[in-house]
């Protein structure tokens, strides 16, 4: 075999390789989180597994949960809070979201919460056991049946980098159809890295209105862009060897 063929060959190999690997854990990239305790249908219910497809994390007792992805494997990191938290104690009015959720638009993961009351330092829970290879993109929703005064949630994601954002959870006619509660606008980070020790941490604090709450949690995993940088490099060789053979 030529050298120029072997190395096409074994360039095809690689990329075919790339490809294969992201197909794989592309159905593992993205893990869900119920906030909320098992309380009863009139306050709030754990998130049976799998609903609407997917399988979900249900955070209601303790301070750790190990997570699984969507399709029940174990990710092998923890979700653990690092301060004290508190559920929600009454009915949240939230039995069903937008469609604009997604994968967060499921009943029982929507309609209960943490809480905190603290506007000064909040709550923190932290994720460990991080691909330093990847970043992080998490989209987090809070709801409250309330009609005054609003409440605003101030979230901070914190690793490698750091981003803030603050999400309206209550308030008159914000939800469709004129609910008093959050129904389908959730806070976005994306790009998120993990720190040194392959950690994110997570807050959550009263922006206004007296309470913060977080009720439900989507991560999704994303090869960072060296990788991709990579895959592209790879394929645009073996077209560069491609023309040539035609030429």
């Amino acid at each position: 075999m030529k050298p120029q063929q072997l190395l096409k060959g074994c360039l095809f190999a690689g990329v075919l390789a790339l490809v294969a690997g992201f197909e794989t854990r592309a159905g593992a990239q993205t893990i869900l989180v119920d906030f909320g305790q098992n309380l009863g249908t009139s306050v709030g219910t754990i998130t049976p597994s799998p609903s609407s497809g997917n399988y979900w994390n249900n955070f209601s007792t303790g301070t750790t949960i190990a997570l699984i992805d969507t399709t029940n494997a174990a990710t092998g990191g923890n979700l653990t809070f690092t301060t004290g938290y508190a559920f929600n104690s009454s009915a949240m009015g939230v039995n069903t979201g937008d469609a604009s959720l997604g994968n967060l638009n499921v009943s029982t993961a929507i309609m209960d919460a943490v809480f905190t009351t603290d506007a000064v330092t909040g709550n923190t829970f932290k994720l460990t056991n991080l691909n330093p290879a990847k970043t992080y993109t998490f989209k987090l929703f809070g709801s409250r049946s309330a009609i005054d005064p609003i409440r605003v949630t101030t979230y901070t994601a914190t690793g490698g980098n750091s981003l803030s954002g603050n999400l309206t959870t209550s308030g008159t006619g914000i939800g469709t159809g004129s609910v008093n509660y959050n129904t389908g606008n959730f806070t976005t980070f994306v790009g998120i890295t993990p720190d040194v020790n392959n950690e994110i941490f997570i807050n959550y604090k009263v922006n206004s209105g007296g309470f913060a709450y977080l009720n439900a949690l989507q991560i999704d995993v994303v090869p960072e862009p060296s990788t991709w940088a990579l895959l592209a490099f790879s394929l645009t060789i073996v077209m560069v060897f491609r023309r040539r053979r035609r030429a």
